[in-house]
């Protein structure tokens, strides 16, 4: 039993490997028109949205893009009132992230890891930087799905050990566990993606249900807001003010899908016969929906992070 659930988290540290790998090195393509994007298309809500989903799928790290924003709100560069539509969008655009995971793309591991091998040599012999990014990129790319994929053959191992499925019924049956076990796994593991990549491995192996993911993948929604309120430690007052917008716009909205589960997943069956694909697309329903129910509520929003920074921030003071 340990020697596979150390197997299950090797390829996951792959996986996440694979990710970080991703984002850094997309990140070092995108040069410094992340900071551009961000500051000269914020103006207008709308704006924001598509800036906010474009440079999440360019990095395709909707972390690194909260991170990104913190920071220029933090060095007063765009005003809070301006980062709720890059939040939302930064949502939107990590569903892409999923979309591809879904995608039965484990047959061409091996061209993925040749692509990776000839970009990167052209790129060091020939001193070209960009085709160099663009190979560990692709290196990324192939950790990601070998990782997705050693997990699978890993869980395969687990159908028979008797805990495991007995931890994974508890799940199946309360849906607020297995929302309340998204949230933790992704503050553990600081990656929604990796979470969500390992929800999909089980799902395909049939050991959990499209029922039982997606409340656990609700909960990596919110789970993800950590990183935000990391990045906004030693802010100003507007940095902590986005990082609780994020957390308050997540929890809205996965608390609204929570109770209308049942409704939700039956228009989700009907959007792929794979559950996998199933998934997928309850992951970006849900944060298309989420944005354009709190796109006329923008105003409430900024009133309820207002207030919860302020008392937080009386509260802490107070300690002091």
């Amino acid at each position: 039993m340990i020697f596979i659930l150390a197997k299950i988290v090797w390829g996951l540290a792959v996986f996440i490997l694979g990710m970080a790998l991703m984002k850094f090195s997309l990140q070092l393509l995108a040069g410094g028109k992340l900071k551009y994007f961000l500051r000269n298309l914020t103006s207008n809500i709308f704006f924001s949205i598509l800036t906010g989903a474009f440079i999440t799928v360019i990095i395709q790290s909707s972390s690194a893009t909260l991170a990104v924003l913190i920071g220029l709100i933090n060095a007063q560069i765009i005003p809070f009132s301006h980062a709720l539509g890059v939040i939302f969008g930064a949502n939107i655009g990590t569903t892409i992230t999923i979309q591809i995971l879904s995608l039965n793309l484990s047959d061409y591991l091996l061209h993925m890891n040749i692509t990776a091998i000839v970009l990167i040599s052209y790129g060091i012999i020939f001193k070209k930087p960009t085709v160099r990014y663009a190979g560990w990129a692709f290196l990324g790319f192939f950790l990601v799905f070998y990782g997705i994929e050693y997990m699978s053959r890993s869980v395969i191992l687990l159908e028979n050990k008797e805990f495991f499925l007995l931890a994974l019924s508890e799940i199946s049956e309360h849906k607020l566990l297995g929302f309340l076990s998204g949230i933790i796994m992704t503050g553990v593991t600081q990656s929604s993606s990796a979470v969500t990549g390992l929800v999909l491995t089980l799902l395909n192996d049939s050991l959990l249900t499209i029922y039982s993911s997606i409340p656990i993948v609700l909960g990596c929604n919110v789970g993800t807001c950590i990183t935000s309120f990391i990045a906004s430690i030693g802010g100003n007052l507007d940095s902590r003010k986005t990082a609780a917008a994020h957390f308050l716009f997540n929890i809205f909205g996965s608390l609204i899908f929570i109770l209308l589960l049942s409704p939700f997943i039956n228009i989700v069956i009907l959007t792929a016969s794979a559950p996998k694909r199933q998934l997928a697309n309850a992951h970006t329903m849900f944060n298309i929906i989420n944005t354009l129910i709190m796109i006329p509520l923008i105003p409430l929003l900024i009133y309820s992070t207002n207030n919860l920074v302020n008392l937080f921030y009386r509260n802490y003071r107070k300690k002091e």
